[in-house]
Formats: C-alpha cells, sequence, structure tokens
C-alpha cells in the first residue's frame, strides 16, 4: 500500500488486510461484527468509508483499537506465528484449547 494513494484507497486495503490474516471470508467477518457482507466488500473496495461506528465494530471484530486498525503505513508482512495469533484472538476457550493440543501434537510427534 503506497502512503500517496488517497486514505480512502489505503483504508480499503487496510480493513482486507486484517480480514485476511486472520483467515476471514467477509461473510465470517460480517457476521463477526452485526454488518452486512455487502459493506465489508464496499468498504474493502473503496466504494464507501466506513463510519466512526463502524470502525469500532471492525477493530473489535480484529481484536484490535481503531488506533491499530487505521495504522496505514506499509507494514512488514506478518510472520506465520503472528498471523496464527492473531486468528486465535477473541476465539472461545474451546478453540484455543483445541488448537493447544494441535500444536503440543505437532511439537511431540512432528509430521
Amino acid at each position: 500500500m503506497s502512503q500517496n494513494a488517497p486514505i480512502r484507497e489505503q483504508v480499503a486495503t487496510r480493513l482486507r488486510q486484517l480480514r485476511l490474516e486472520r483467515g476471514l471470508s467477509q461473510t465470517a467477518l460480517a457476521a463477526r461484527v452485526g454488518m452486512r457482507e455487502g459493506d465489508i466488500s464496499r468498504y474493502e473496495t473503496g466504494e464507501r468509508s466506513p463510519s466512526i461506528e463502524s470502525l469500532e465494530r471492525l477493530a473489535e471484530g480484529f481484536g484490535l483499537s481503531i488506533a491499530e486498525v487505521m495504522t496505514l503505513n506499509q507494514r512488514e508482512p506478518s510472520s506465520d506465528l503472528d498471523v496464527i495469533v492473531s486468528a486465535l484472538r477473541n476465539q472461545p476457550n474451546k478453540v484455543i484449547a483445541i488448537a493447544r493440543r494441535l500444536v503440543l501434537a505437532l511439537l511431540t510427534d512432528p509430521p
């Protein structure tokens, strides 16, 4: 994402990046934050800009603050570990427990 790109394009790119880093479809993100899938799509294409209220809901859905969501400067690609941690953030304890068991199983008996 170029820092010279219009702000709407930068926000669109950032929202898409955050969604993909968490392994979410537009449908899943919309359900998570109580929005319509079409709104998520329009935000990610830059067709529309999210309101402050929508940004707040999206930030909560990503497990981030609004400031973190609006960090528009170029970031280094997330490491695999960062992607995994982000995907597990805000998941139910049952999902985290399963993930923990899977990791431990892989460490004790690598593929």
